[in-house]
């Protein structure tokens, strides 16, 4: 009896976990600032007052928008889930 409830437990656990991490990785974030370079598959944009650039991708199936002209030197707002984001140092 005792193992059968503690068999359930786990695996109720493992469910929880899962889904935890799930709603972690579909969080969403925004990004405003400078289109730096642009690729296929990637935009690079550097915030005002921050160092660093966020590389985002853009590929199909990455549910990431673009509000703005998308081309380098303009303003853009992109919306896309967080581990589609990466920040990077700044280019020397």
């Amino acid at each position: 009896m005792k193992m059968k409830l503690l068999l359930s437990l786990a695996v109720i656990g493992s469910f929880a976990l899962s889904a935890s991490f799930a709603q972690i990785a579909a969080q969403k974030t925004q990004i405003t600032g400078k289109v730096i370079a642009i690729t296929a598959t990637s935009i690079t944009v550097q915030r005002a007052n921050e160092k660093g650039v966020w590389e985002i991708q853009t590929g199909t199936g990455t549910d990431t928008t673009v509000t703005g002209k998308a081309e380098v030197g303009a303003t853009v707002t992109v919306s896309c889930i967080q581990t589609n984001a990466q920040k990077k140092e700044a280019p020397l």
